[in-house]
């Protein structure tokens, strides 16, 4: 593995990681709504 190149997929994977969370925060935001409403 090159060693230049490890921070940087370090950072682009805790991006990911962001995005994903923030993803699932809103299908759950979502869902929880729907489930209000009915």
């Amino acid at each position: 593995m090159n060693t230049k190149n490890e921070p940087l997929l370090l950072e682009g994977g805790a991006e990911l990681l962001v995005c994903d969370t923030i993803k699932l925060s809103l299908k759950m935001l979502k869902n929880q709504i729907a489930s209000v409403r009915a």
